[in-house]
């Protein structure tokens, strides 16, 4: 291990017992916003496109944005604790929790880099930990560095991660055992993989593959979003799509599921404008 990895082990075990990590995750979020200005002035376009505020407010909720996700960055130090037992979790629908660990169907798991979205892993762990396998699809940090201590935080609670660009067979593979596997489905994409989408008034280029393989697999679709409330954290589910219900071919199919979960990811966003990844060029990639 070299010291550059070990001080980001020693950093995270402190923060993961620091009772000011939101102050810490905020801090950061202030640097970003200082240092990163083409980024800073992208989240602001982004918001006032999307929801039609004036440039001031669009620079408010920017600022806020830039500190949400601060947070989510530091945050990640708690993924070795965070279980559905965390004393500042708040899951309102237990019946959706339990089809998490109970459900005798696949479940694609739909998310996106909202609000607390990193902490979701440990609780993927859980279900892990309760029997069920469980994967989680990222994409890798170029960073050496990072993407290992990002790769040991994420499985610290059991659940396997993959990097997006050799998923295929190990979600299947989980899929075909009634596992779970986890998706964020709000970034920009390639064209060659994507189903060109209205998101936030806009037309986007979404990731298809989780819906490809949801329907290949005869899962459920669940999107899940964890979001703050002050000091606490919220689990929020959308009612799950049953992908054998969709009729058509498969690559209708395909549309009609990256369509459900690419507008239970707007809806989301729209609730909680102040905690999505604005400074992410989500439409990038044009319709060729």
């Amino acid at each position: 291990m070299s010291m550059l990895d070990s001080a980001l082990f020693q950093l995270a075990a402190y923060l993961r017992h620091s009772k000011s990590i939101r102050l810490y995750g905020r801090a950061v979020g202030q640097l970003l916003w200082t240092f990163l200005f083409s980024r800073r002035k992208l989240a602001q376009k982004n918001i006032m496109l999307a929801l039609k505020l004036d440039p001031a407010a669009a620079r408010r909720m920017a600022h806020e944005s830039f500190l949400h996700n601060g947070q989510s960055f530091v945050e990640s130090a708690l993924i070795p604790d965070f279980g559905f037992d965390f004393p500042s979790l708040d899951v309102p629908d237990n019946e959706r929790k339990l089809c998490l660990f109970q459900a005798d169907r696949p479940v694609v798991a739909a998310t996106a880099h909202l609000g607390a979205w990193e902490l979701l892993a440990g609780l993927n762990g859980d279900v892990a930990r309760a029997g069920r396998p469980t994967v989680v699809v990222v994409r890798r940090y170029r960073n050496p560095v990072l993407e290992a201590f990002s790769t040991a935080q994420r499985s610290s609670r059991g659940t396997k991660i993959l990097g997006h660009r050799d998923a295929v067979f190990g979600v299947l593979r989980v899929l075909r055992q009634n596992g779970i596997a986890a998706f964020l489905v709000d970034h920009n994409t390639g064209s060659d993989e994507s189903e060109f989408l209205p998101f936030l008034g806009r037309e986007a280029a979404v990731n298809k593959g989780p819906a490809l393989l949801a329907v290949r697999s005869r899962a459920l679709i669940m999107p899940m979003f964890l979001v703050r409330n002050e000091n606490r954290y919220v689990m929020e589910f959308d009612t799950p799509l049953d992908t054998c219900l969709l009729s058509g071919t498969i690559e209708e199919k395909t549309r009609a599921a990256a369509l459900f979960y690419t507008q239970a990811v707007e809806r989301a966003v729209r609730r909680h404008p102040e905690q999505w990844f604005w400074m992410h060029n989500r439409w990038k990639t044009r319709r060729p």
